[in-house]
């Protein structure tokens, strides 16, 4: 039986990310692969940017930040930033459904 990995905010925000400059790039998921020398396949480029299957690895995200250009830097604290608000509507939605978090 396969366990089923658990989403954070940080994986939701990240793949946020990845949606967005990937959209940006405007590459196939082909020449993406190409492009990252072999980091990653097809498929799993295809899944980050889909939010499928197990989250983003931080050497994956900085490999296709890199590719789109974004500077490490500014990625991890957009990331951050990102993450906070997905906590904050997770809190703010089990608030307003009577949920204890």
């Amino acid at each position: 039986m396969v366990n089923k990995i658990k989403w954070s905010a940080c994986d939701y925000a990240a793949q946020g990310m990845i949606d967005e400059m990937l959209t940006q790039l405007n590459l196939s998921y082909r020449e993406i692969e190409h492009r990252l020398n072999g980091q990653m396949s097809y498929n799993r480029v295809r899944d980050l940017r889909l939010g499928r299957r197990a989250p983003v690895r931080l050497s994956e995200f900085m490999a296709l930040c890199e590719l789109c250009g974004v500077a490490s830097d500014d990625a991890i604290n957009e990331l951050s930033s990102r993450t906070m608000k997905v906590e904050r509507s997770v809190c703010d939605n089990m608030k307003n459904s009577g949920q204890k978090g």
